[in-house]
């Protein structure tokens, strides 16, 4: 696939069809996605974890978090602790 000539709105558009979502929608399920692994492995705050996957702020971290998890940061911690 040569991309090198394509205009920016033909990329996006080739990015979607391949990963079925927009550039930034899945940069945020990767950050999303590790957020989680360190929740269910790691020994960090909430805090830290924000910032340790790619987000500036801990309200919009969190929004984002129920937006796509479903559920709460303290709602995801607390059932991963029950199942630890």
């Amino acid at each position: 696939m040569q991309v090198a000539d394509k205009s920016r709105s033909s990329l996006f558009r080739m990015f979607k069809e391949y990963n079925l979502s927009t550039p930034s929608e899945y940069v945020i399920v990767q950050q999303i996605e590790h957020a989680k692994e360190i929740l269910r492995n790691e020994n960090h705050t909430i805090s830290d974890t924000c910032y340790l996957s790619g987000f500036g702020y801990l309200s919009h971290f969190g929004k984002v978090f129920k937006k796509y998890v479903g559920m709460t940061l303290k709602e995801f911690f607390k059932k991963e602790l029950e199942l630890r």
